[in-house]
Protein backbone atom coordinates (compact mmCIF):
# COMPACT_ATOMS: atom_id res chain seq x y z
CA UNK A 1 0.00 0.00 0.00
CA UNK A 2 1.36 3.49 -1.10
CA UNK A 3 2.49 5.97 1.52
CA UNK A 4 0.11 9.38 1.76
CA UNK A 5 2.84 11.52 0.10
CA UNK A 6 3.49 8.60 -2.14
CA UNK A 7 -0.44 8.38 -2.95
CA UNK A 8 -0.91 12.39 -3.47
CA UNK A 9 2.92 12.57 -5.90
CA UNK A 10 1.06 9.62 -8.22
CA UNK A 11 -2.55 10.39 -8.38
CA UNK A 12 -0.96 14.23 -8.92
CA UNK A 13 0.85 13.09 -11.68
CA UNK A 14 -2.07 10.86 -13.27
CA UNK A 15 -4.75 14.04 -12.80
CA UNK A 16 -1.88 16.28 -14.72
CA UNK A 17 -1.68 13.72 -17.32
CA UNK A 18 -5.63 13.78 -17.71
CA UNK A 19 -5.37 17.64 -17.94
CA UNK A 20 -2.84 17.82 -20.40
CA UNK A 21 -4.69 14.78 -22.76
CA UNK A 22 -8.25 16.57 -22.39
CA UNK A 23 -6.52 20.26 -23.17
CA UNK A 24 -4.62 19.05 -26.47
CA UNK A 25 -8.36 16.68 -27.38
CA UNK A 26 -9.94 20.01 -27.11
CA UNK A 27 -6.56 22.50 -29.16
CA UNK A 28 -7.35 19.12 -31.73
CA UNK A 29 -11.36 20.13 -31.96
CA UNK A 30 -10.86 23.09 -32.48
CA UNK A 31 -7.88 23.86 -34.96
CA UNK A 32 -10.01 20.89 -37.39
CA UNK A 33 -12.44 23.13 -36.86
CA UNK A 34 -10.94 26.32 -37.87
CA UNK A 35 -9.25 24.92 -40.87
CA UNK A 36 -12.59 23.16 -41.76
CA UNK A 37 -14.50 26.31 -41.48
CA UNK A 38 -11.51 28.42 -43.34
CA UNK A 39 -11.38 25.48 -46.20
CA UNK A 40 -15.48 25.83 -46.35
CA UNK A 41 -15.56 29.42 -46.28
CA UNK A 42 -12.59 29.44 -49.35
CA UNK A 43 -14.95 27.08 -51.19
CA UNK A 44 -17.87 28.81 -51.20
CA UNK A 45 -15.71 32.23 -52.18
CA UNK A 46 -15.11 30.29 -55.59
CA UNK A 47 -18.58 28.81 -56.13
CA UNK A 48 -19.56 32.53 -56.99
CA UNK A 49 -16.74 32.67 -59.42
CA UNK A 50 -18.46 32.67 -63.20
CA UNK A 51 -17.52 29.38 -65.53
CA UNK A 52 -14.25 30.35 -67.75
CA UNK A 53 -15.78 29.15 -71.69
CA UNK A 54 -13.24 31.28 -73.36
CA UNK A 55 -9.38 30.17 -74.59
CA UNK A 56 -9.04 34.05 -73.13
CA UNK A 57 -10.33 33.23 -70.02
CA UNK A 58 -7.92 30.30 -69.45
CA UNK A 59 -5.27 32.13 -70.46
CA UNK A 60 -5.89 34.70 -68.18
CA UNK A 61 -6.59 32.34 -65.09
CA UNK A 62 -3.15 30.60 -65.97
CA UNK A 63 -1.35 33.80 -66.18
CA UNK A 64 -2.37 33.97 -62.66
CA UNK A 65 0.36 32.39 -61.18
CA UNK A 66 3.83 31.76 -61.04
CA UNK A 67 5.34 30.08 -64.13
CA UNK A 68 8.96 28.17 -64.91
CA UNK A 69 9.90 25.75 -67.48
CA UNK A 70 11.15 22.13 -66.73
CA UNK A 71 14.69 23.26 -66.38
CA UNK A 72 14.58 25.43 -63.54
CA UNK A 73 12.37 23.39 -61.81
CA UNK A 74 13.92 23.00 -58.49
CA UNK A 75 16.12 19.69 -58.41
CA UNK A 76 14.16 18.43 -55.01
CA UNK A 77 11.08 18.30 -57.21
CA UNK A 78 12.75 16.79 -60.59
CA UNK A 79 13.92 13.93 -57.90
CA UNK A 80 10.54 13.76 -55.68
CA UNK A 81 8.71 13.72 -59.29
CA UNK A 82 11.10 10.74 -60.42
CA UNK A 83 12.01 12.96 -63.96
CA UNK A 84 15.58 12.15 -62.92
CA UNK A 85 15.16 8.49 -63.81
CA UNK A 86 12.46 8.64 -66.52
CA UNK A 87 14.39 7.32 -69.67
CA UNK A 88 11.56 10.24 -71.65
CA UNK A 89 12.56 13.34 -69.49
CA UNK A 90 14.14 14.58 -72.63
CA UNK A 91 10.85 15.65 -73.87
CA UNK A 92 10.24 18.04 -70.61
CA UNK A 93 12.07 20.48 -72.15
CA UNK A 94 10.71 23.86 -72.54
CA UNK A 95 7.43 22.04 -71.22
CA UNK A 96 5.90 25.01 -68.81
CA UNK A 97 5.25 23.82 -65.15
CA UNK A 98 2.42 26.43 -62.97
CA UNK A 99 2.87 27.18 -59.19
CA UNK A 100 -0.46 26.55 -57.84
CA UNK A 101 -0.87 27.23 -53.97
CA UNK A 102 -3.69 26.59 -51.02
CA UNK A 103 -7.12 27.86 -52.31
CA UNK A 104 -5.99 28.69 -55.61
CA UNK A 105 -7.02 24.56 -56.31
CA UNK A 106 -10.34 25.83 -56.16
CA UNK A 107 -10.20 28.77 -58.92
CA UNK A 108 -12.23 27.70 -62.53
CA UNK A 109 -9.86 26.93 -65.05
CA UNK A 110 -12.05 25.60 -67.79
CA UNK A 111 -15.88 26.12 -67.94
CA UNK A 112 -16.70 24.89 -64.03
CA UNK A 113 -13.44 22.49 -63.48
CA UNK A 114 -11.72 23.50 -60.92
CA UNK A 115 -7.60 23.84 -61.06
CA UNK A 116 -7.38 21.15 -58.20
CA UNK A 117 -9.36 18.89 -59.98
CA UNK A 118 -6.58 18.46 -62.64
CA UNK A 119 -3.76 18.32 -60.25
CA UNK A 120 -1.81 14.89 -58.86
CA UNK A 121 -4.02 13.69 -55.49
CA UNK A 122 -1.33 12.92 -54.10
CA UNK A 123 0.06 13.65 -50.06
CA UNK A 124 0.69 17.21 -50.98
CA UNK A 125 -2.49 17.49 -53.00
CA UNK A 126 -4.44 16.80 -49.01
CA UNK A 127 -2.45 19.48 -47.64
CA UNK A 128 -3.48 22.18 -49.12
CA UNK A 129 -6.75 21.96 -46.90
CA UNK A 130 -4.64 24.66 -44.95
CA UNK A 131 -5.53 27.77 -46.84
CA UNK A 132 -2.94 30.25 -45.38
CA UNK A 133 0.06 28.12 -45.35
CA UNK A 134 2.14 28.72 -47.79
CA UNK A 135 4.73 25.47 -47.14
CA UNK A 136 2.61 23.89 -49.51
CA UNK A 137 2.09 23.89 -53.22
CA UNK A 138 1.80 21.94 -56.07
CA UNK A 139 3.31 22.52 -59.96
CA UNK A 140 0.83 21.68 -62.90
CA UNK A 141 1.95 21.30 -66.16
CA UNK A 142 -0.91 20.72 -68.58
CA UNK A 143 -0.20 22.57 -71.79
CA UNK A 144 -2.90 25.17 -73.00
CA UNK A 145 -3.88 23.21 -76.09
CA UNK A 146 -5.23 20.11 -74.39
CA UNK A 147 -7.56 22.42 -72.27
CA UNK A 148 -8.58 24.14 -74.96
CA UNK A 149 -10.00 20.90 -76.42
CA UNK A 150 -11.67 19.83 -73.33
CA UNK A 151 -13.39 23.33 -73.75
CA UNK A 152 -14.40 22.65 -77.16
CA UNK A 153 -16.43 19.63 -76.00
CA UNK A 154 -17.93 21.45 -73.39
CA UNK A 155 -18.80 24.09 -75.61
CA UNK A 156 -19.72 21.51 -78.43
CA UNK A 157 -22.27 19.12 -75.41
CA UNK A 158 -23.71 22.37 -74.80
CA UNK A 159 -24.85 23.47 -77.79
CA UNK A 160 -25.83 20.54 -78.71
CA UNK A 161 -28.80 20.12 -76.27
CA UNK A 162 -26.50 17.53 -74.16
CA UNK A 163 -24.58 18.37 -70.55
CA UNK A 164 -21.31 18.15 -69.43
CA UNK A 165 -21.63 16.14 -66.66
CA UNK A 166 -17.98 15.11 -66.25
CA UNK A 167 -15.56 14.28 -63.24
CA UNK A 168 -11.88 14.81 -63.77
CA UNK A 169 -10.51 11.52 -63.28
CA UNK A 170 -6.67 12.74 -64.02
CA UNK A 171 -4.73 15.58 -66.11
CA UNK A 172 -1.69 16.06 -64.97
CA UNK A 173 0.49 13.06 -63.45
CA UNK A 174 4.46 13.22 -62.90
CA UNK A 175 6.38 9.90 -63.48
CA UNK A 176 6.48 8.26 -60.04
CA UNK A 177 2.89 9.41 -59.58
CA UNK A 178 2.03 8.04 -62.72
CA UNK A 179 3.70 5.02 -62.02
CA UNK A 180 2.10 4.62 -58.87
CA UNK A 181 -1.47 4.79 -59.94
CA UNK A 182 -0.80 2.58 -63.15
CA UNK A 183 -0.26 4.83 -66.07
CA UNK A 184 1.74 3.40 -69.39
CA UNK A 185 5.35 4.36 -68.94
CA UNK A 186 5.16 6.99 -71.90
CA UNK A 187 1.60 8.23 -71.08
CA UNK A 188 0.89 11.33 -72.33
CA UNK A 189 -0.25 12.57 -68.81
CA UNK A 190 3.43 13.34 -67.74
CA UNK A 191 3.54 15.57 -70.40
CA UNK A 192 0.20 17.53 -69.49
CA UNK A 193 -0.94 16.64 -73.03
CA UNK A 194 -3.95 14.51 -71.77
CA UNK A 195 -7.08 14.68 -69.81
CA UNK A 196 -9.02 11.82 -68.57
CA UNK A 197 -12.74 11.98 -67.85
CA UNK A 198 -15.83 10.29 -65.63
CA UNK A 199 -18.68 10.32 -68.02
CA UNK A 200 -21.97 10.81 -66.28
CA UNK A 201 -25.29 11.27 -67.43
CA UNK A 202 -24.47 13.39 -70.85
CA UNK A 203 -28.10 13.09 -72.88
CA UNK A 204 -30.17 13.83 -69.45
CA UNK A 205 -32.08 10.76 -69.59
CA UNK A 206 -31.42 10.87 -65.52
CA UNK A 207 -29.40 7.76 -65.94
CA UNK A 208 -25.56 6.93 -66.91
CA UNK A 209 -25.41 4.53 -70.35
CA UNK A 210 -21.91 3.24 -70.60
CA UNK A 211 -22.73 3.26 -74.62
CA UNK A 212 -24.72 5.71 -75.10
CA UNK A 213 -23.14 8.81 -72.75
CA UNK A 214 -19.88 7.49 -73.46
CA UNK A 215 -20.50 7.08 -77.57
CA UNK A 216 -21.71 10.96 -77.44
CA UNK A 217 -18.56 12.18 -75.90
CA UNK A 218 -16.56 9.69 -77.82
CA UNK A 219 -17.40 10.85 -80.85
CA UNK A 220 -17.41 14.45 -80.61
CA UNK A 221 -13.75 13.97 -79.68
CA UNK A 222 -12.92 12.07 -82.97
CA UNK A 223 -15.03 13.47 -85.62
CA UNK A 224 -14.80 17.24 -84.63
CA UNK A 225 -12.39 17.81 -82.05
CA UNK A 226 -8.74 15.26 -81.94
CA UNK A 227 -9.66 13.94 -85.18
CA UNK A 228 -5.63 12.86 -85.98
CA UNK A 229 -4.02 15.42 -83.46
CA UNK A 230 -3.93 12.96 -80.97
CA UNK A 231 -5.65 9.97 -78.83
CA UNK A 232 -8.89 8.99 -77.81
CA UNK A 233 -10.03 6.01 -75.93
CA UNK A 234 -12.85 4.37 -73.89
CA UNK A 235 -12.01 0.84 -71.43
CA UNK A 236 -15.35 -1.83 -71.06
CA UNK A 237 -17.16 -1.70 -67.67
CA UNK A 238 -16.54 1.53 -66.86
CA UNK A 239 -17.08 5.46 -67.57
CA UNK A 240 -13.81 6.51 -68.34
CA UNK A 241 -13.01 8.68 -71.73
CA UNK A 242 -9.20 9.42 -72.63
CA UNK A 243 -8.17 12.45 -74.92
CA UNK A 244 -4.51 13.26 -75.59
CA UNK A 245 -2.45 15.45 -78.13
CA UNK A 246 0.11 13.23 -78.97
CA UNK A 247 0.59 14.82 -82.38
CA UNK A 248 -0.79 11.83 -84.35
CA UNK A 249 -3.96 9.97 -84.33
CA UNK A 250 -4.56 7.11 -82.35
CA UNK A 251 -7.19 4.93 -81.23
CA UNK A 252 -8.21 2.40 -78.05
CA UNK A 253 -11.96 2.20 -78.49
CA UNK A 254 -12.76 -1.24 -76.63
CA UNK A 255 -16.45 -1.37 -76.04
Amino acid sequence: MLSTPRMIKTYGIIGITLILFFALWLGRGLFVKVVTTNSVKAETSFDSLPEVLTYEGIDSVLNLFEQTTYENLDPDYIAYAGYDTYSKSELMKGRLFYKIKNSDTLKPLVGKYRLGQFLPVDNVHYKDILPDDERYFQYLCLDKKIIYRFLDLILMLRKNGYTDDFRIKDGYRYPSFNKRTGGATYSQHIYGLAIDLYIGDINKDDRFDEKKDKKIVYDYLDKNIIKNTGGLGRYPGGNVVHFDLRGHGARWDKQ
